[in-house]
């Protein structure tokens, strides 16, 4: 009986990693022969120990990857490998024999003529593992690890044997559609990588993909934008590609304190109706080196043998990565199939909102005004500065109408309303974030998690479009909606609502501080604490218990102005408070300087305003439980 072994090492080149792959008749002689010679050359070159690693198990094959100077890599190929097989009666095969073509390309096939030749196995190879949260599952150093769903293992290891960053792989096979199935052919499916970040409230912070936001970023009070730990590669459109169709890397020492997990999903774009017709999905987890050396951990796969697939759902949510203290990040594998990703999100570990927010100790810098106190081209001059911290809502306007008081106020009127709060979905589509109640959207039948495909017979573009289409129309406008839902599509039929008025609820005035010279940075310590009894930890600051017809909660508002005897006073600034921003380490503590977020002296010609140019503001800000 002829033995045959396929050794295939990476092509040699001065800057290339030595990368080498066994397969076939690899037995437990050759496997303790190669590691004996490893071992004996890490001792007689002890400067590039460190880079020579043991063979370990990856896809079924015996893989050696090292990063060691090229400089060593026939001396590896010669007298760890090469001299192995011929010991053990293995002898190449021309390459101009016919049985050589079914080697893979780059590889070099050995036969041997001794009979009674095993497989080296290793012990509970090929064996699935894990299935109880409770029980962590253990890397294994000669192979990697095929998980059950529910099982649980901690990434800290794998990071920091690749310098803090853990790489995430995800594939998927073709699938045949039935016209491609009847003539044979294989067809491509477009699958998305889609990641939910959620702080521990459970409310989705970021949603990254490849055809949206590709990277985690989070905004500085200054409005920078900083890398926060979470990259997404390039958008697979066949799963045709070789090794992992899509991948992304966690960095965890960038993650900003409230993200709390990571959603792992996949959503199906075209090729396929659900995945009932797609096979060998996976997710698996790596190391990697700068230099590109990879070593493979941790596989998991949607199995149709343990897993319920028989669900026709279009999202596969395959695990969650979580903050588990005095651990980490701790992988959970997964495996549920649902129709929409956002409407099966809620984790069932997530922490009650805090009852209330309190904000303090108000700091504003304000940049320089000319002799009359208005902040155009000239010298510098004085200003009278108070603040204003409201909370801002849309109701139901009580004439048809608008008022002439109305009229002079800036926005204070709108003709029409809808109450549809909108949101950017996995495939950049738009989701109904919130109904609000009262409104033509309840009437109608929206709920929250609406994927809305279609208005009006036209495709939904995004929720910013949308938004602005459906503000720009006439009372009483019948509007034609198909939105996804649960696996299958409703019509929705909606006449727009009719018109608003903004209303205010003050919750404190400062004093006004007169003739301030500017620039200047002005404290008001007449504010106590104030309380707002806070909707969401992220996002924009509503207060919960104040319903508004525009952003489903009331807006919570704080305007610096300035105060003028003879006429209307002026607005120095207006800021919406951002939540990830207030509580970016996700402590309570003194917050940082904020830059306001719609400013009206911004003058770049007055040189005394120097780092004034832009409005700045400064509070403190904590909550209850």
């Amino acid at each position: 009986m002829t033995n045959y072994l396929i050794f295939k090492p990476s092509p040699y080149t001065p800057d290339a990693q030595l990368e080498i792959m066994l397969q076939g008749m690899v037995t437990a002689k050759m496997i303790k022969g190669i590691q004996m010679r490893l071992m004996l050359f890490k001792a007689r070159v002890p400067q590039v120990a460190s880079m020579i690693p043991m063979l370990r198990v990856e896809k079924g094959y015996w893989t050696f990857k090292s990063q060691c100077p090229s400089i060593h890599h026939p001396q590896i190929l010669i007298e760890c490998f090469l001299e192995v097989f011929e010991e053990l009666g293995f002898k190449p095969i021309s390459k101009h024999s016919q049985i050589h073509s079914f080697a893979p390309p780059g590889a070099t096939l050995f036969k041997s003529e001794e009979k009674g030749l095993e497989h080296c196995i290793l012990p509970d190879y090929g064996k699935k593992v894990g299935g109880d949260l409770k029980k962590e599952v253990q890397l294994n150093p000669l192979a990697s690890v095929d998980m059950l769903p529910n099982s649980a293992l901690s990434i800290s290891e794998i990071a920091e044997k690749s310098e803090g960053r853990v790489v995430f792989g995800v594939g998927w096979g073709q699938t045949q559609d039935k016209t491609a199935k009847m003539l044979g052919l294989p067809q491509g499916v477009d699958i998305d990588l889609v990641l939910y970040v959620t702080n521990k409230y459970g409310e989705v912070i970021r949603m990254l993909s490849p055809k949206g936001n590709r990277a985690l970023n989070k905004k500085t009070s200054t409005g920078m934008s900083l890398y926060a730990g979470i990259r997404i590669s390039m958008d697979s459109k066949k799963g045709n590609a070789e090794g992992d169709d899509e991948r992304f890397i966690l960095e965890p020492d960038f993650f900003p304190k409230y993200v709390h997990s990571i959603v792992v999903a996949l959503q199906i774009q075209s090729g396929a109706a659900s995945f009932r017709d797609v096979f060998d999905v996976y997710l698996r987890i790596l190391d990697t080196s700068r230099q590109g050396i990879e070593n493979e951990h941790v596989i998991f796969r949607l199995d149709p043998s343990t897993q319920n697939l028989n669900h026709r759902g279009g999202c596969a949510i395959m695990a969650r990565i979580l903050r588990v203290k005095g651990k980490g990040f701790v992988f959970h594998s997964m495996g549920h199939i649902t129709a929409v990703a956002e409407q099966d999100l809620r984790p069932g570990w997530e922490q009650q909102l805090p009852s209330a927010v309190t904000f303090s100790g108000f700091r504003v810098k304000i940049p320089a005004c000319d002799a009359k106190g208005a902040f155009k081209q000239a010298d510098q001059g004085y200003s009278d500065p108070y603040l204003r911290f409201y909370i801002e809502y849309w109701v139901k306007a009580s004439k048809l109408t608008p008022s002439m008081n109305s009229l002079k106020g800036e926005g204070h009127w709108r003709k029409s309303h809808h109450g549809l709060v909108l949101k950017a979905g996995a495939r950049g589509n738009v989701i109904v974030a919130q109904v609000v109640n009262e409104t033509p959207a309840k009437v109608t039948g929206f709920r929250k998690g609406d994927w809305i495909t279609q208005m009006n017979g036209r495709h939904a573009g995004t929720p910013e479009s949308m938004k602005r289409y459906l503000d720009s129309l006439e009372h009483r406008t019948p509007v034609r909606f198909i939105v996804y839902r649960q696996g299958r599509y409703v019509h929705l039929n909606m006449r727009i609502g009719g018109p608003i008025e903004r209303k205010r609820n003050f919750l404190w005035k400062s004093k006004v501080k007169t003739r301030v010279p500017c620039p200047e940075t002005v404290d008001f310590t007449d504010s106590g604490e104030l309380k707002v009894q806070v909707a969401s930890m992220t996002g924009k600051l509503k207060d919960r218990n104040t319903y508004c017809l525009v952003n489903g909660y009331g807006l919570v508002v704080v305007d610096c102005m300035d105060h003028d005897r003879m006429s209307r006073d002026d607005k120095i600034f207006r800021h919406e408070m951002n939540m990830d921003q207030l509580f970016d380490e996700d402590l309570d503590t003194d917050s940082d300087w904020f830059s306001a977020s719609e400013q009206r002296p911004v003058d770049y010609t007055i040189k005394s305003n120097g780092s004034f140019v832009h409005c700045m503001l400064y509070l403190k800000a904590k909550r209850f439980p």
